[in-house]
């Protein structure tokens, strides 16, 4: 491995940070650059630090061992803060990722159903066809023609996989603007995280009005796909029927129609931009790195032969797959992964109290040298069994970890690879001249300024 700080937090000695004369100070600091904060922190003060910021202070940890302690061991003892909580308070309702305790327990338990493996296996038909109609709308409107913005295409690809696999119904022209819609919502989101005061709801700012009408354009959206799903009750596997059901059942008490719709927008607002963005990401990677791009092409064209991609293509599809592994290190979706303390606890003999916030970055662990050898390079094969045996659970964990783990994690796993042999078959990505690839972490990391590329044919 590569020589990097100490890795040692068992010294007996406080731990050190930096120091704040207030919260907003902090709040300052963090909003400017959230990721560099955490490497400044880690870089300087080691792999766990503690910030002070009057009145209290807050936990940095970029130590696996800490972070299993945090995220899963002891995961009892946190919640996802006031922060996110604050998020969750829209006009449905929270949905499962922002709810904790019994609430949390009882929504996952019930919706846990939808993701075995047996489901996600039907629903992958709706990735290929999704996948079949992008390519095919690619090479009536883009194909040797005028650089476009790769994130907002694969961002509707992902949001008519969701609409189709998830929904059951087809978005059609819903997609683009819905899509926007959602993006619009997650800017919103990380303002409200990012920022000690926001005016309430209810106070009629700039801001609220404008995140009211896009609230409410997008709940219509979701409305018409609720009833749409009603009008054609055939069962299946997807998402939204499995919550139909469960509102209908007059047993169960806890899954209202409220909730369907707390849940629905959850999954669609949160879900889809995240695999969007990973998709654009390995094919910006792969455009920048010709060797890795024609293991790939050779890899798509013996495994498929020029068919559309399946569920039982998947596992077939290794190096394809090991992409996608890669560009969830290089760019994890949610680079900042906060919590809170609920009573007491301890990290590296310092104890917390109630409130005490703890902060944990995939982004800077997933880039540390001493778990990842030459860690800026995009190496895909790090994701080969005799190089990854050995590595700290907690060194890599796009998708969380724990009991709050991302339960979406083997849908996006799917629908990754399928959506990737699908455009690398027919095209070649080419970033477009004069154009930098570059990661802005707001509520889910994205990229800055979009990803501008071309299509060749292959």
């Amino acid at each position: 491995m590569a020589t990097a700080i100490p890795r040692s937090v068992e010294t007996g000695e406080a731990l050190r940070g930096p120091r704040y004369t207030t919260i907003l100070s902090w709040f300052r600091d963090f909003r400017s650059d959230p990721i560099g904060f955490m490497e400044r922190c880690r870089n300087e003060y080691g792999p766990v630090a503690v910030y002070r910021a009057p009145p209290g202070r807050g936990f940095v940890v970029n130590d696996p061992t800490w972070i299993q302690h945090v995220l899963e061991t002891n995961a009892d003892h946190y919640w996802k803060g006031r922060m996110m909580k604050r998020v969750g308070n829209g006009a449905a309702g929270p949905g499962m990722v922002f709810l904790d305790g019994e609430e949390w327990k009882t929504s996952r338990n019930q919706i846990k159903p939808v993701f075995v493996r047996s489901r996600i296996t039907e629903m992958t038909r709706h990735m290929s066809d999704a996948a079949d109609e992008l390519t095919r709308r690619w090479e009536r409107e883009h194909l040797g023609g005028e650089p476009f913005e790769l994130f907002r295409e694969m961002s509707i690809t992902a949001l008519d996989i969701a609409g189709r696999a998830l929904f059951g119904v087809d978005l059609g022209e819903r997609k683009a603007p819905f899509s926007d819609l959602m993006t619009q919502l997650l800017d919103h989101s990380a303002y409200l995280v990012n920022h000690a005061f926001v005016w309430p709801r209810w106070v009629p700012t700039k801001r609220n009005r404008a995140m009211l009408r896009a609230g409410a354009r997008a709940f219509e959206t979701l409305g018409w796909a609720v009833e749409e799903r009603r009008r054609n009750p055939t069962p299946g596997p997807d998402l939204l029927s499995h919550m139909i059901a469960l509102a209908d059942d007059p047993a169960n008490e806890f899954f209202t129609e409220r909730r369907i719709y707390a849940e629905g927008m959850t999954f669609l607002v949160a879900g889809h931009e995240t695999t969007g963005a990973t998709l654009a990401f390995a094919l910006a990677l792969l455009a920048q790195h010709p060797e890795a791009e024609t293991r790939l092409v050779e890899e798509v064209d013996r495994v498929l032969g020029g068919r559309t991609a399946t569920r039982e293509d998947v596992k077939a599809l290794e190096f394809t797959r090991r992409v996608g592994s890669e560009a969830l290190r290089l760019y994890p979706p949610a680079p900042i992964i906060g919590r809170e303390c609920l009573d007491e606890d301890e990290i590296a003999g310092e104890p917390l109290r109630d409130g005490t916030a703890v902060l944990t970055s995939p982004w800077v662990v997933q880039r540390d040298p001493a778990y990842w050898d030459d860690p800026e390079r995009f190496d895909p094969d790090r994701f080969a069994p005799e190089r990854a045996a050995g590595r700290p659970r907690y060194a890599y964990f796009p998708f969380g970890g724990g009991p709050r783990r991302c339960i979406g994690e083997a849908f996006a796993l799917a629908e990754i690879p399928i959506v990737l042999a699908s455009v690398m078959q027919r095209f070649r990505v080419r970033l477009a001249p004069g154009r930098r690839v570059e990661a802005r972490p707001l509520f889910t990391l994205r990229p800055h300024g979009g990803i501008w590329v071309t299509l060749a044919p292959r």
